[in-house]
Order: structure tokens, then C-alpha cells, then sequence
């Protein structure tokens, strides 16, 4: 037995707008109601067997305790990128030459 229906909840229920050609008129074309639904997935980061209430959509990777983990690592990766760009961009700028670097 699901979580869900063991604690006798109902399915979180979402209303999308659907805009096709009428987007310019400010009117959905449609509305839909969509469940969430019980999903489960192995965490890449501990791999353990986790199982959540998910809107359809692309599975998760991480389990909400490593999500964060994995957030601050991506984050400090990319600071970490951006602060070596920096600085030689600068290193050049004091050499007079100019260095060209991707984004």
C-alpha cells in the first residue's frame, strides 16, 4: 500500500493552462488537471531506494538529503571556474596582452 493511501490522503491535484494560438489574447486555450503521483528511484549520490509524491516529469536523481549536498558541490565547482577565469583574465590584463575566454 502506497504512503498516500495509507495515510488516507488524496493525490495532490495541479490545473495547467494550456496557451496555443491564443496566448496573444491572454485566454488558455485548455486546462488540464494533473496528479502527482508516487514515484520511486534509486539516489545516484547514497543508493538507497527512495519514493516520493512527483508530478510527471524526469525522475530525480538525488534523494532530498543529497540534493542539497549535490547543489552546494555543482555550486562551488562553478565558483570555483569562474574565480580561475577571472583570474586570468586579470594575469593577462597586467601583461597587456589579451586572452580571449570561452564563457
Amino acid at each position: 500500500m502506497t504512503e498516500a493511501a495509507a495515510s488516507g490522503q488524496q493525490p495532490r491535484i495541479h490545473t495547467v493552462q494550456v496557451y496555443g494560438k491564443l496566448r496573444a489574447q491572454g485566454k488558455p486555450a485548455f486546462e488540464r488537471q494533473v496528479a502527482a503521483r508516487e514515484v520511486s528511484f534509486t539516489c545516484q549520490r547514497c543508493g538507497t531506494q527512495k519514493t516520493e509524491m512527483r508530478y510527471p516529469g524526469p525522475l530525480p536523481r538525488y534523494c532530498p538529503s543529497c540534493r542539497e549536498a549535490r547543489r552546494a558541490e555543482a555550486y562551488e565547482v562553478r565558483v570555483a571556474k569562474q574565480r580561475e577565469k577571472r583570474r586570468k583574465q586579470r594575469e593577462a590584463e597586467r601583461k597587456g596582452t589579451h586572452v580571449h575566454l570561452r564563457s
